[in-house]
């Protein structure tokens, strides 16, 4: 309901798992909005890099060298706690707490971006870009959330709430210290060489592994993929094919229709990290409408490289 132009909306207890050292049985609850997408609004969207973007910045510290041709480039990354609650919002949305936590008929203005609301990812969104622009860094226009340094020499991108960037250990230590400065900001270890500055050899990043090595910087797609369409597909290590025959023709059961829908948007999701894959990949999905016995075999064929 809207009352003199306010949003009011409910809100509620989210609990999942958050487990620690000493207690891996631990749950956190966070109190967020629950507001419902009833009309179409052009005010709320937020575009995020596409994951190429990433892949850029990895290029980036695998090719960039200094005056004397060495390669000192590092992989940074950076993780913004609560990053909503860092926005500010836009004062138009009026919460009604749960049950217990204020006297009944009580309404909190939101002048934080709080999660669960429309508007918050823009809110975000925003207050990274006026602050990057605002430290000195350049926004980059051909994508969205991507930002270069030319004083200190680093290339950022922002995903949400996790920042990944390149550049020697000396800009890196800029960047850290203007996101602690500005945010509550978990600073995870470098990747890189050690003898420039590398703090770790790999490391996670939106279910990649970033991975640097002697000859260079690598990049692995989601470790869980390989393991959910490798099930789906019913494949074990060191499967083989089988001689007996089948029709490619034929369709699919319901139940072997829904597996391979399945198991084609998580290979969908692998092809997107693995070039290789992505005409493979095009032709299985040629089966979504009607899986056919052809399509299931294409996917085994995928599963089997990845495996």
């Amino acid at each position: 309901a809207k009352r003199a132009g306010m949003d009011i909306v409910y809100t509620k207890w989210l609990d999942g798992g958050k487990p620690t050292a000493a207690d891996p049985d631990a749950v956190r609850s966070r109190l967020v909005a629950t507001q419902i997408n009833t009309y179409a609004r052009e005010d709320v969207t937020q575009a995020t890099p596409p994951i190429k973007v990433a892949r850029m910045v990895l290029s980036t510290a695998a090719s960039a060298t200094d005056h004397r041709g060495q390669y000192k480039c590092l992989i940074g990354r950076h993780d913004i706690r609560v990053a909503f609650f860092h926005a500010k919002g836009s004062g138009n949305v009026v919460m009604v707490p749960v049950k217990g936590l204020a006297p009944p008929g009580t309404g909190w203005r939101a002048l934080k971006a709080m999660y669960g609301t429309r508007e918050a990812s823009k809110c975000w969104g925003n207050t990274v870009t006026d602050f990057m622009l605002e430290v000195g860094c350049e926004a980059v226009v051909v994508v969205p959330m991507t930002f270069v340094n030319r004083r200190h020499g680093y290339i950022v991108e922002c995903h949400g709430d996790d920042f990944l960037s390149a550049g020697s250990a000396e800009a890196l230590d800029q960047l850290d210290k203007v996101l602690t400065e500005k945010f509550d900001t978990k600073v995870l270890p470098r990747v890189g060489p050690p003898a420039f500055g590398g703090q770790v050899t790999e490391g996670p990043h939106l279910g990649r592994i970033i991975r640097w090595r002697t000859e260079g910087f690598e990049w692995e797609s989601n470790p869980k993929h390989h393991k959910d369409l490798a099930e789906l597909c019913g494949l074990k290590e060191g499967s083989k094919g089988s001689d007996d025959h089948i029709i490619e023709t034929d369709e699919l059961n319901a139940e072997d229709a829904d597996v391979f829908r399945q198991a084609a948007i998580v290979g969908l999701h692998l092809s997107s990290d693995r070039p290789s894959l992505q005409i493979a990949m095009s032709k299985a999905m040629g089966g979504m409408m009607t899986p056919l016995v052809k399509h299931e075999l294409m996917l085994h064929h995928v599963a089997h490289d990845v495996v």
